[in-house]
C-alpha cells in the first residue's frame, strides 16, 4: 500500500510528464499498447485480411457442423484461435524475413551458412519477442484443442441423443402395429 507521501509524489511527477512531443514519437506511442495483437479483447482485421478470415472462417465453422446455438459459439471460437495461431506463426517467420533484408552484424564467410547465422541473430536479439509468441502460441493452443473437445463431446451427446430417440421411436411404431392401431 503506497503511503500519502509516496501518492503526492506520484502526482507531482505525473503533471511533469507530458508525453511524446514530436510527431515522431507520437506515432510510436499510439501502438504502445497494441503489441502483437494476440491478447487483445477487439480483434481488428484490415480490409485486405477480412474476406479471406470471412470465407476462412464461414469454412471452418461449417466443417465442423455445429447445430446448436453453444456449438455454434464454440465452432466460432475455434475459428477465431486457428487464424490467430496462424497469423503469429506468419508474425514469426515474418521477424525471420525483416532479418535476412537487413542483415545484422553478424555474418558468416562462407555465403552458404549465411541464413543461418541471420536467424540466429534474429533470434538471440529478438529472443523476448519470440518467448512472447511461444507462450501466446501455447495459451491459444490449449483453448483451441479444450473447445475441440468441448464441441466434440457436444456432438457426440447429440447424436447420442438422436438415436436413442430413433430407437425409442421404432419401438413405438412396432408396439402401435402390435396393437393394431
Amino acid at each position: 500500500m503506497a503511503t500519502q507521501k509516496q501518492i503526492a509524489a506520484n502526482r507531482r511527477n505525473a503533471k511533469k510528464s507530458t508525453g511524446p512531443r514530436t510527431q515522431q514519437g507520437k506515432s510510436v506511442s499510439r501502438l504502445n499498447a497494441r503489441r502483437e495483437g494476440f491478447t487483445g479483447q477487439i480483434v481488428i482485421l484490415n480490409a485486405e485480411d477480412r474476406p479471406f478470415f470471412e470465407q476462412f472462417q464461414s469454412e471452418l465453422v461449417t466443417s465442423l457442423q455445429p447445430e446448436s446455438p453453444l456449438e455454434r459459439s464454440l465452432a466460432h471460437a475455434i475459428a477465431w484461435d486457428t487464424w490467430r495461431l496462424n497469423h503469429l506463426r506468419a508474425v514469426e517467420m515474418n521477424i525471420y524475413a525483416l532479418a535476412a533484408e537487413n542483415p545484422g552484424t553478424a555474418t558468416a564467410s562462407d555465403s552458404r551458412v549465411q541464413p543461418a547465422v541471420a536467424d540466429a541473430d534474429t533470434f538471440s536479439k529478438q529472443s523476448e519477442r519470440f518467448l512472447r509468441l511461444s507462450l501466446y502460441e501455447q495459451r491459444l493452443t490449449r483453448t483451441l484443442h479444450k473447445n475441440l473437445a468441448v464441441l466434440r463431446s457436444l456432438q457426440a451427446e447429440r447424436r447420442r441423443l438422436k438415436a436413442q430417440d430413433r430407437a425409442e421411436e421404432v419401438l413405438l411404431a412396432r408396439y402401435s402395429d402390435i396393437k393394431g392401431m
